[in-house]
């Protein structure tokens, strides 16, 4: 493959760096797949987790969910960690299919591989596509526990967004209180974060409230 290997003449075996630029460039499909498995078969590139995980989203992209499967189940037992499963369960939620992806995610929690945000957030859009809302705010809540469990910030900016996605503006509301009495100060970021989500839901007395506690505490807008 010599315009493949032209391409890579500079690159490091199992440079992680590459992988990702073919992950950026999945429009080009067939080509990133020829790649990965060129550079594996041919230059020796390791796979780490983050590669196999890579490369079933690439493989999903290309193929098809049935071959992304195919690929998960001939993985080795160790590297079916968090980043391989949480592929696969962002497969099953761009395909729009339910029953496998909360199949998935019991799995993950079985595991004990479940507590990142991110799989939480995958289910959220996956039932948000399929106008499950109850489902999506069920998603939410459980979302929201392991936000404070780990007492991070930005979930709490996500989430307002989320919420008003879905039209909640009680939860909004509610979140904000809650973010109010977890930090000591308040970033700019959430505030931003609030006053869009208010936007979405035309709350433009509240917005006036929180912009003006924005500007008492504040006295430039740089959110750099």
């Amino acid at each position: 493959m010599p315009r493949m290997e032209e391409t890579l003449r500079r690159v490091e075996k199992g440079n992680d760096k590459v992988v990702v630029v073919l992950r950026w460039q999945w429009h080009l499909g067939w080509w990133c797949r020829e790649m990965m498995d060129w550079m594996i078969d041919t230059k020796g590139m390791t796979m780490s987790y983050t590669n196999h995980a890579i490369c079933l989203d690439l493989i999903y992209k290309v193929h098809g969910i049935e071959a992304a499967e195919q690929y998960f189940v001939g993985l080795p037992d160790p590297v079916k960690n968090h980043r391989t499963y949480g592929a696969l369960l962002n497969c099953y939620c761009s395909a729009k299919m339910e029953e496998k992806a909360t199949d998935v995610y019991r799995k993950m929690d079985e595991l004990g591989i479940s507590s990142s945000t991110l799989p939480i957030n995958n289910l959220m859009s996956l039932y948000m596509k399929l106008g499950q809302h109850k489902k999506a705010e069920s998603t939410l809540k459980k979302h929201e526990g392991l936000v404070n469990a780990h007492d991070v910030r930005q979930p709490f900016d996500f989430l307002m967004s989320l919420y008003a996605s879905v039209g909640y503006l009680n939860e909004i509301n509610r979140l904000w209180n809650v973010v109010k009495a977890t930090f000591q100060k308040i970033t700019i970021t959430s505030y931003l974060s609030m006053l869009q989500a208010l936007y979405k839901l035309n709350d433009a007395d509240r917005m006036k409230k929180i912009y003006g506690d924005w500007e008492s505490n504040y006295e430039n807008y740089d959110v750099s």
